[in-house]
Protein backbone atom coordinates (compact mmCIF):
# COMPACT_ATOMS: atom_id res chain seq x y z
CA UNK A 1 0.00 0.00 0.00
CA UNK A 2 2.77 2.44 0.93
CA UNK A 3 4.72 1.48 -2.19
CA UNK A 4 1.66 2.12 -4.39
CA UNK A 5 1.15 5.53 -2.76
CA UNK A 6 4.81 6.52 -3.31
CA UNK A 7 4.63 5.30 -6.90
CA UNK A 8 1.45 7.34 -7.46
CA UNK A 9 3.02 10.51 -6.02
CA UNK A 10 6.19 10.03 -8.08
CA UNK A 11 4.16 9.51 -11.27
CA UNK A 12 2.08 12.62 -10.57
CA UNK A 13 5.21 14.69 -9.92
CA UNK A 14 6.85 13.43 -13.09
CA UNK A 15 3.76 14.12 -15.15
CA UNK A 16 3.28 17.63 -13.78
CA UNK A 17 6.95 18.58 -14.22
CA UNK A 18 6.83 17.39 -17.82
CA UNK A 19 3.81 19.61 -18.51
CA UNK A 20 5.39 22.61 -16.81
CA UNK A 21 8.47 22.68 -19.00
CA UNK A 22 8.57 25.34 -21.69
CA UNK A 23 7.89 24.05 -25.15
CA UNK A 24 9.49 26.97 -26.97
CA UNK A 25 13.06 27.02 -28.12
CA UNK A 26 15.57 29.10 -26.24
CA UNK A 27 16.41 32.44 -27.83
CA UNK A 28 19.90 33.53 -28.63
CA UNK A 29 20.07 37.21 -27.82
CA UNK A 30 22.17 39.51 -29.91
CA UNK A 31 23.94 40.70 -26.76
CA UNK A 32 26.02 37.53 -26.93
CA UNK A 33 27.42 38.73 -30.23
CA UNK A 34 27.52 42.50 -29.62
CA UNK A 35 29.51 44.61 -27.23
CA UNK A 36 27.00 47.47 -26.89
CA UNK A 37 24.67 47.83 -23.93
CA UNK A 38 21.44 48.73 -25.69
CA UNK A 39 19.10 46.25 -24.05
CA UNK A 40 16.02 48.17 -25.11
CA UNK A 41 17.11 48.07 -28.75
CA UNK A 42 17.72 44.36 -28.41
CA UNK A 43 14.19 43.54 -27.35
CA UNK A 44 12.40 46.11 -29.48
CA UNK A 45 13.21 47.53 -32.87
CA UNK A 46 13.59 51.26 -32.95
CA UNK A 47 11.25 52.79 -35.47
CA UNK A 48 10.72 56.40 -36.35
CA UNK A 49 13.80 58.11 -34.95
CA UNK A 50 17.51 57.67 -35.41
CA UNK A 51 19.51 56.28 -32.50
CA UNK A 52 21.63 59.42 -32.19
CA UNK A 53 18.50 61.56 -31.87
CA UNK A 54 17.05 59.29 -29.20
CA UNK A 55 20.15 59.58 -27.03
CA UNK A 56 19.86 63.39 -26.99
CA UNK A 57 16.19 63.55 -26.01
CA UNK A 58 15.15 65.01 -22.66
CA UNK A 59 14.38 62.35 -20.05
CA UNK A 60 10.59 62.60 -20.38
CA UNK A 61 10.64 62.07 -24.12
CA UNK A 62 13.19 59.26 -23.92
CA UNK A 63 10.87 57.43 -21.54
CA UNK A 64 7.92 58.16 -23.82
CA UNK A 65 9.79 56.76 -26.81
CA UNK A 66 10.84 53.54 -25.14
CA UNK A 67 7.71 52.87 -23.06
CA UNK A 68 4.33 52.80 -24.76
CA UNK A 69 2.70 52.97 -21.32
CA UNK A 70 4.54 56.19 -20.47
CA UNK A 71 3.67 57.59 -23.90
CA UNK A 72 -0.01 56.72 -23.54
CA UNK A 73 -0.16 58.16 -20.01
CA UNK A 74 1.44 61.41 -21.18
CA UNK A 75 -0.85 61.64 -24.20
CA UNK A 76 -3.87 60.93 -21.97
CA UNK A 77 -2.81 63.75 -19.68
CA UNK A 78 -2.40 66.13 -22.60
CA UNK A 79 -5.69 65.04 -24.15
CA UNK A 80 -7.66 65.37 -20.90
CA UNK A 81 -6.17 68.82 -20.45
CA UNK A 82 -7.47 69.71 -23.93
CA UNK A 83 -4.02 70.45 -25.28
CA UNK A 84 -4.17 70.97 -29.00
CA UNK A 85 -1.50 69.71 -31.35
CA UNK A 86 -0.22 73.29 -31.67
CA UNK A 87 0.17 73.61 -27.89
CA UNK A 88 1.96 70.28 -27.72
CA UNK A 89 4.24 71.34 -30.58
CA UNK A 90 5.18 74.59 -28.86
CA UNK A 91 5.82 72.69 -25.61
CA UNK A 92 8.20 70.36 -27.42
CA UNK A 93 9.99 73.31 -29.03
CA UNK A 94 10.45 74.84 -25.58
CA UNK A 95 11.95 71.53 -24.40
CA UNK A 96 14.56 71.77 -27.16
CA UNK A 97 13.40 68.92 -29.39
CA UNK A 98 14.46 68.88 -33.02
CA UNK A 99 12.02 69.16 -35.93
CA UNK A 100 12.07 65.44 -36.81
CA UNK A 101 11.49 64.46 -33.20
CA UNK A 102 8.61 66.90 -32.86
CA UNK A 103 7.09 65.57 -36.07
CA UNK A 104 7.35 62.01 -34.75
CA UNK A 105 5.67 62.76 -31.41
CA UNK A 106 2.98 64.93 -33.05
CA UNK A 107 2.17 62.06 -35.39
CA UNK A 108 1.96 59.66 -32.43
CA UNK A 109 -0.24 62.15 -30.51
CA UNK A 110 -2.59 62.45 -33.48
CA UNK A 111 -2.82 58.65 -33.65
CA UNK A 112 -3.65 58.62 -29.94
CA UNK A 113 -6.37 61.23 -30.34
CA UNK A 114 -7.90 59.38 -33.28
CA UNK A 115 -7.76 56.04 -31.45
CA UNK A 116 -9.57 57.55 -28.46
CA UNK A 117 -12.50 58.91 -30.42
CA UNK A 118 -11.35 62.46 -30.92
CA UNK A 119 -10.43 64.41 -33.98
CA UNK A 120 -6.75 65.34 -34.37
CA UNK A 121 -7.17 69.10 -34.37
Amino acid sequence: MLFAYILLVAAAALLSSGNAQATGESRLLRSNKMTTDYSIEEERTLEGLEKAVIKNLPKQFTKMYHSSTKKNNTFASWYKGWKSVDEVTSYMKNQGLEFDTIAYFVQEYRKYITANGGRPY
